[in-house]
C-alpha cells in the first residue's frame, strides 16, 4: 500500500457509519491485525483471545472495599495496581467500569500462534499494538456480554486478561479463552465491500496487508532476519524479496 491508501483502508473500516459496520464490525481487526502484524488470512481466522498473551501479566486482588464483602477475587492486569473502582449498575458494557490504576510499566503484548497453524509448522510470537489489544478486549466483552449474562448473572466487569470478575462469586477464569476473535472463516465477501469503500486499487487483495507489513518494516529499518522471523518465512530469501521492492529513497 502506499501511506495514502493504508490511511483510507484503516479509516472505511473503522467507519462507524459505513452500513455494514455493526454486522461486520470484527473486520476492524481483521484489518488492524492485518497491517500491524503481518499474519497470513488463516492465521487471523484462527485466532481466539487465549492467543493474545502478555509476560507481564500478574494476578493481584480487587480491593474488598469495591464490593463491601470479605470474598477474594482475582484480578489479572499487567504491571498496574488497582487504586479506584466505580461501577455503573446498568452494567451494560465495559465502559460503565472505570478502573483507576497506579502505573507499573510498559505493556508489552505479542499474538502466539501455534505452530499448527503456520504455514512452516513452526510456532511465533509477533508483537502487537496494546490500543488494538485494548479495542479487541472491549469488543468480544460487548459482543458476548448477553451470552455471559445468561450463564454468570453476577458478571460485573473484565480484568485485563478478559477474566470476569463476579459480585457474588470468585472471578471466572478463562472464560473468552476460546472466543474467536473473527468469528467467519473467510471475510473474502467483506473485504471486497471494505476495498471498494477505500478505493483500493484491482490488485490489493487481503494478502497486500502481509506484504505491506513486511516492506513496511524493512524500511522503518528493522533487519531482514527479524523480518523473516515475525512474519514466519521458513526461507530468508521470501524475506529479501521485500528489500528488492524498495528503492534507495525508502532508506533515506
Amino acid at each position: 500500500f502506499t501511506d495514502d491508501e493504508r490511511l483510507r483502508l484503516l479509516k472505511a473500516v473503522r467507519d462507524k457509519n459505513r452500513d455494514s459496520y455493526h454486522r461486520t464490525r470484527y473486520m476492524e481487526f481483521f484489518v488492524e491485525i492485518g497491517i500491524h502484524c503481518g499474519l497470513r488470512k488463516s492465521e487471523i481466522t484462527s485466532l481466539t483471545w487465549s492467543n493474545f498473551q502478555c509476560p507481564q501479566m500478574q494476578t493481584i486482588d480487587v480491593p474488598k472495599e469495591v464490593f463491601n464483602d470479605n470474598r477474594t477475587r482475582n484480578f489479572q492486569t499487567v504491571q498496574k495496581k488497582i487504586t479506584k473502582v466505580v461501577i455503573d449498575k446498568r452494567k451494560k458494557s465495559i465502559r460503565d467500569v472505570e478502573i483507576d490504576y497506579e502505573e507499573k510499566g510498559k505493556h508489552i503484548w505479542h499474538i502466539y500462534i501455534d505452530g499448527d497453524k503456520t504455514k512452516n509448522s513452526k510456532p511465533r510470537k509477533v508483537p502487537v499494538p496494546t490500543h488494538l489489544v485494548k479495542r479487541i478486549r472491549m469488543y468480544l466483552w460487548e459482543r458476548e456480554y448477553s451470552n455471559l449474562l445468561e450463564e454468570l448473572k453476577d458478571a460485573v466487569m473484565p480484568d485485563e486478561n478478559l477474566n470476569i470478575v463476579r459480585r457474588n462469586a470468585p472471578t471466572k477464569m478463562g472464560w473468552f479463552n476460546d472466543k474467536k476473535i473473527i468469528p467467519h472463516k473467510d471475510p473474502k465477501k467483506a473485504w471486497a465491500t471494505l476495498h471498494e469503500q477505500a478505493g483500493l486499487t484491482d490488485n490489493s487483495t487481503i494478502h497486500t496487508m502481509r506484504h505491506d507489513f513486511c516492506t513496511k518494516k524493512l524500511k522503518d529499518g528493522v533487519d531482514v532476519y527479524t523480518v523473516q522471523r515475525v512474519a514466519g518465512h521458513q526461507d530468508i530469501r521470501t524475506t529479501m524479496k521485500y528489500v528488492n521492492y524498495l528503492n534507495d529513497e525508502d532508506f533515506t
